[in-house]
């Protein structure tokens, strides 16, 4: 196995190495009796037809015009679905005018040529082409076994040799070739390049030179981002459903905790304010009535006592005496 991605243009680009063949079998044989388990049944709602689903048009998408909630049709004449069948049109097979594949371009690797609907099915017919120029400067072939690849390098096109990598970073990213399978590789034309963003040992391919691939910070969030989608999100809670549990239940903790503690805020400040308003009013009634109001209803007693009427006691004097009494004892 090569240490970066290949174009795909080897005779044995399909084909594993005995190294990686017996380091692929150890760790397939010690989990295919846990993780290589048939799914019991299909799961609507994941966006992919399956097992005896009519269609699926994902999770959160109720008012799809063509399947309903329970992947079935809405309509018993209804032919195909739009979300999940590319030659559909308002849940009818489309005409054969309807482009369900576009061509591909000169630098790519697959040779696709435009293909459409055949007018009798949903599915896209897959057309290729057999000649013309694709990949890094090869050429469009059909293929001895359906299998191989469609896009014949340039070596194998022009030369009549087999393509190779160069060793050394200065020449990575050339078009190289060999003239058999033990001759040294070597650049066969140094104007040619392996087209821009193509695999190398330290990262990309840049104008012929092998650029080290790094990532600032923001591109990283963003291609963390880039894959998520209410479906993504329903699988992974599904897959994951321990996990999924114990992440609700802390974000409903969070919230909770959150709510109920500014609740008590609320009130410990409300609880602050009548305490100072109480305060304030029982200062300024204690600056006003700075003697004992005990001392002053007995000499208003002694007073009424020598005119000859009777003793009258404010009530009020006796209200105050034990708020006097635990102020003294505060300060």
């Amino acid at each position: 196995m090569n240490q970066y991605a290949l174009p795909g243009t080897e005779t044995n680009n399909n084909i594993f190495s005995a190294c990686s063949l017996q380091s692929i079998g150890t760790v397939l044989v010690g989990k295919q009796d846990t993780c290589f388990v048939d799914r019991e049944g299909s799961f609507c709602g994941n966006a992919l037809r399956e097992a005896d689903e009519q269609c699926d048009a994902g999770f959160g998408n109720p008012n799809d015009p063509c399947c309903a909630e329970n992947c079935r049709y809405r309509d018993p004449t209804f032919q195909c679905s739009d979300g999940n069948d590319v030659c559909c049109t308002n849940c009818s097979f489309a005409a054969t005018s309807k482009v369900c594949q576009k061509a591909s371009s000169e630098r790519d690797f697959s040779c696709q040529e435009t293909s459409f609907c055949p007018g009798n099915s949903a599915s896209c017919s897959i057309q290729f082409k057999t000649s013309g120029a694709c990949g890094n400067f090869g050429q469009c072939r059909t293929p001895p076994q359906p299998e191989s690849a469609r896009c014949q390098g340039f070596c194998e096109a022009t030369r009549n040799q087999i393509s190779c990598i160069c060793s050394g970073v200065q020449n990575e990213c050339k078009i190289c070739c060999k003239a058999s399978a033990g001759a040294p590789c070597a650049v066969a034309n140094s104007s040619l390049n392996i087209q821009d963003g193509a695999g190398c040992s330290q990262g990309f391919c840049l104008n012929g030179n092998c650029r080290e691939a790094v990532l600032d910070s923001t591109e990283r969030i963003f291609s963390f981002f880039d894959g998520f989608s209410a479906d993504t999100i329903a699988r992974w809670f599904r897959d994951n459903i321990v996990a999924a549990v114990l992440v609700c239940t802390f974000i409903a903790w969070i919230i909770g905790g959150s709510i109920v503690r500014f609740s008590d805020k609320r009130k410990m400040k409300k609880f602050n304010r009548e305490f100072d308003v109480y305060k304030e009013k029982f200062d300024e009634y204690i600056e006003h009535r700075s003697v004992d109001p005990r001392v002053m209803t007995r000499r208003t007693s002694d007073r009424q006592r020598r005119s000859g009427q009777g003793v009258r006691t404010d009530s009020r004097n006796f209200e105050m005496a034990p708020l006097m009494e635990e102020r003294r004892m505060i300060q």
